[in-house]
């Protein structure tokens, strides 16, 4: 990985550590050529396409490949 792709993920991964609320999402940054690629778990669908609206926005002309998965809630356990 060159000084330029590591710069590039290191400013990904703090934006969207940036955005959750709650904390950094369980998500995975990489780049492979000239595409993105995110990975990883995420509770609801607007989390996912939120993920790959923010990378859209910084990177508008890079192709996104959205590997995230959306995770079922949990259910309360009631005995």
């Amino acid at each position: 990985m060159n000084s330029s792709s590591a710069f590039l993920l290191a400013r990904l991964r703090r934006l969207l550590a940036e955005d959750e609320p709650a904390g950094p999402p369980e998500i995975e940054v990489s780049v492979r050529g000239r595409v993105v690629v995110l990975a990883g778990e995420v509770t609801s669908p607007c989390r996912r396409a939120r993920m790959e609206n923010l990378v859209r926005e910084m990177l508008p002309r890079i192709d996104i490949r959205n590997e995230i998965r959306v995770r079922s809630p949990e259910l309360p356990y009631h005995p």
